[in-house]
């Protein structure tokens, strides 16, 4: 479904967040532009290294690749922590959602490890990353970032924010970025402190598409020896339902897939090239805190216990996993990109799509779950100061009612009539398709309403 909507002359950049409803409902998008109010969506969170454990890790474990160039510097996923922090307001900004950060205690590496195909992982320096990767990897686009702190109230902040313009001084250890917040657990304001700071620096989508990271938590996670060395069964105990995922910039999206969901379309998203991962874990009484940089494949998902068990072949770890494996309390696992969740249609009439869109150009073919959106306010109208719209959807699949403001009839050249020979895949919509009687296909916002723009994921469409 072409949802068309769209504010009359520009097509507003969107931030989106997805909710999976209760006791296996549909989604639920959450989407909100800049010039609306922008709720505080829901937001769980991962545990990273703690700041003394990974400063040990660094100083007896490093490889830095500071001396040279690397030809896959621009697939890099970093991963890294300070001691604290602090946000400060940005003069001109009028959108109350730019700071300056300010991170002190930074230590002198930083991990990484590369998006696919590449397998590779280690340290760099931070001055090498900072004053010279990054101009050459981000200096037109400020990539995506998912952080995690502790404020004063001992209570944890989470965020998905953009990072941009770094300053590092190795004297005295401290490293400044503008941020852009995106979502999270809850707005940062000017004057914020925290410590403990956990950084992970998305690497930039190679591709126009839309690419994606994931992230799974579990109670706990087991590496059991297999007969090669260096390859695991890596088992996630009472994995949590929710997988939550992050695009690369220039995208700035984040949404949540069922785990069972994600599994199961694992090799449609991976192929023959599985992804690389990093699994940390923190430490407590009973364990070392420490991270593995894997590759991961071959998954099954245990309906009855929650568990998701993978093999993962160790690219880099620390610490070295002993011989009899490794039991770690509470992992976090980070996957890397892989192809498209949701699709996005470009073009003149670039709309939202999911993968139950059905665009004229044959963008996207086919239509397999309904999709409703609900709109704030009362500024919406069809096209042309048509009739008020305060509801799009649901579409009715490929043969359909979908005869309703805001969806583009399937098979239909431009929404009131299928033109020979210009008829978007026939061989699923047919040539005689239900195109509508008039353009109200699109849907125009045509003065400032506030609120947020939900998009509904409902029942799948045979």
């Amino acid at each position: 479904m072409d949802t068309g909507i769209r504010r009359k002359g520009v097509m507003a950049q969107a931030n989106t967040a997805w909710e999976k409803g209760s006791e296996g409902g549909p989604f639920t998008l959450k989407l909100w532009r800049e010039n609306m109010d922008s709720p505080r969506p829901w937001f769980k969170w991962i545990v990273l290294l703690p700041f003394a454990i990974l400063c040990g890790l660094l100083a007896s474990c490093s490889d830095d690749s500071s001396s040279g160039r690397s030809n896959t510097e621009s697939m890099r996923i970093y991963e890294m922590i300070a001691g604290n922090g602090t946000f400060s307001p940005v003069a001109d900004d009028t959108t109350g959602t730019v700071f300056k950060l300010s991170l002190g205690n930074v230590p002198e590496q930083i991990l990484y490890f590369t998006d696919r195909p590449a397998q590779e992982a280690g340290f760099d320096s931070m001055g090498n990353v900072m004053d010279h990767v990054w101009p050459r990897v981000y200096g037109k686009i400020a990539p995506n970032a998912l952080m995690k702190a502790t404020m004063a109230n001992q209570e944890s902040i989470e965020l998905f924010c953009v990072l941009d313009k770094p300053l590092y001084s190795a004297a005295t250890a401290r490293l400044g970025f503008t941020l852009t917040y995106i979502a999270g657990s809850q707005e940062p304001f000017p004057q914020l402190a925290v410590t403990d700071v956990k950084l992970i620096i998305l690497n930039n989508a190679a591709t126009d598409q839309i690419e994606w990271s994931q992230i799974l938590t579990g109670d706990i996670g087991v590496f059991e020896p297999t007969a090669t060395k260096w390859t695991y069964s890596f088992r996630i105990g009472n994995a949590i339902g929710s997988v939550f995922s992050y695009t690369s910039a220039p995208m700035r999206l984040l949404a949540t897939l069922a785990a069972e969901d994600y599994i199961q379309d694992w090799q449609d998203r991976f192929g023959d090239t599985p992804p690389n991962a990093s699994i940390s874990y923190n430490a407590d009484e009973y364990q070392k805190g420490g991270v593995q940089i894997v590759t991961l494949s071959n998954p099954v998902y245990d309906e009855q216990t929650g568990s998701i068990c993978f093999t993962a072949k160790v690219l880099y770890g620390m610490p070295l996993i002993e011989e009899a494996g490794l039991t770690a309390g509470n992992p976090t696992i980070f996957v890397d990109g892989g192809k498209p969740d949701f699709e996005y249609c470009s073009g003149d009439d670039a709309a939202w799509c999911s993968p139950c869109c059905n665009a004229p150009d044959n963008t996207v073919n086919g239509a397999n779950h309904a999709l409703s959106i609900h709109l704030p306010g009362n500024a919406w109208a069809v096209q042309d100061g048509g009739q008020k719209v305060t509801s799009v959807g649901p579409n009715e699949g490929l043969h359909g009612d979908n005869n309703k403001n805001g969806i583009f009839p399937p098979g239909c050249t431009d929404g009131i009539q299928a033109v020979e020979g210009k008829i978007p895949c026939p061989d699923i919509t047919g040539e005689d398709p239900a195109c509508q009687k008039s353009r109200i296909c699109n849907i125009y916002r045509g003065g400032v309403t506030g609120g947020t723009v939900e998009f509904v994921i409902g029942k799948k469409l045979n």
